[in-house]
């Protein structure tokens, strides 16, 4: 019996099409390297809390009642910069002596406003109480700061131990997403805009002559932007690892296999929704009918824990929410894949659902029913 050559089998010859259609791109180069690059660097720099050597804008309300020792090492610390501060009457600070919520900005008493809004402080201290309107873990950051002081005036110790944990920086919870938001641009743009393209031009319909189910043309598709992908993420981890200094904490191994699944989820999305449309133009805006719910709800950007309950709930069930989660947890946390089933399942049935619409409804041209 004669074995046919891998190489003539339908389903390898459409990934060998895939991968080539995408490697003669020149404009590949930049919008799957240089642009995440770029993008991330806007972001890094942009709302990262990295920033070395700021000092901490105090201002102190009532100075001659403070402990003279104590006001002196403020004034010395080079950490701090004391502020100039307008009159602070107890009637302008909130009465309560745990968390104020407030509604608006202007429940704030002017001088606070003036301070805090205008001025920039961060924090003010008054003989009573020091106030903050920085978020809970900035303030305890600041807290521990004045404690400090505090304590070498009064000569007691206070010692400070800094633990340089890896994983924790806003690069390193940015930069995971940032992958994930380009292996869904590529499926949603790359592949659904290069099927609908490829049905325009009227070469689906001569593919349609050919001796093999339309799950070979799909699945060929997926996998070969898939292994595309894999390459990009190769490159893109190790251009952020030489300029962010993002490392993965896990298996690096298992790192790529989680990605290779979710760019294959990602791949069978976009196959999905070219499955019917005839123009670029329409699959462009059913793709954005897709990306831009999930770039903003799978936490990107901000995290989904931020969102309210019930657009958290819809969330978890975002493929793209679940491969940055998988993404995060393996680099950050240094988690295995078996940790990852909840994701898994997401990211699978995900999977299904794409193939099963495409191979059930997918047109190879206009006078396909």
């Amino acid at each position: 019996m004669k074995i046919k050559p891998l190489r003539r089998y339908p389903l390898v010859q459409f990934f060998l099409l895939s991968v080539r259609s995408v490697v003669r791109e020149r404009a590949i180069i930049f919008w799957s390297f240089l642009f995440p690059l770029g993008v991330t660097l806007l972001f890094v720099t942009a709302f990262s809390n990295e920033k070395a050597g700021e000092a901490l804008l105090v201002a102190i309300s009532q100075p001659e009642q403070l402990s003279p020792a104590w006001l002196k090492v403020l004034n010395e610390e080079n950490s701090l910069r004391i502020l100039a501060t307008l009159p602070i009457e107890k009637k302008d600070l909130p009465a309560s002596d745990s968390d104020v919520t407030i509604s608006s900005v202007s429940q704030l008493s002017l001088p606070l406003q003036e301070l805090f809004l205008h001025k920039k402080a961060d924090v003010l201290i008054t003989p009573e109480k020091i106030y903050s309107i920085r978020t809970s873990e900035q303030f305890k950051a600041q807290l521990n700061i004045l404690l400090a002081t505090r304590a070498k005036a009064l000569g007691e110790s206070f010692q400070t131990v800094h633990l340089n944990v890896p994983g924790v920086r806003f690069s390193d919870w940015f930069i995971p997403g940032m992958l994930g938001l380009t292996l869904l641009s590529s499926g949603l743009f790359g592949v659904a805009m290069k099927i609908v393209s490829d049905r325009e031009m009227g070469f689906l319909r001569r593919l349609r002559l050919g001796p093999f189910p339309r799950s070979h043309y799909i699945l060929g598709f997926a996998l070969g932007r898939g292994a595309f992908v894999l390459i990009q993420v190769l490159l893109l981890t190790l251009l952020f690892r030489i300029t962010f200094g993002f490392k993965v904490q896990g298996n690096f191994l298992s790192f790529l296999t989680y990605a290779a699944a979710g760019a294959f989820t990602m791949n069978l999305l976009g196959a999905a929704i070219a499955t019917r449309p005839q123009k670029t133009e329409t699959v462009g805006g059913i793709a954005n009918v897709f990306f831009f719910p999930m770039m903003f709800m799978s936490g990107i950007y901000f995290k989904t824990e931020l969102f309210p309950e019930s657009v958290q709930k819809i969330a978890r069930f975002l493929p793209l929410t679940a491969l940055n989660e998988g993404l995060r947890a393996i680099a950050n946390e240094a988690q295995p894949l078996t940790n990852l089933w909840p994701q898994f399942l997401v990211l699978g049935i995900w999977s299904g659902v794409c193939l099963l619409i495409t191979t059930l409804f997918f047109k190879w041209g206009e006078s396909d029913g």
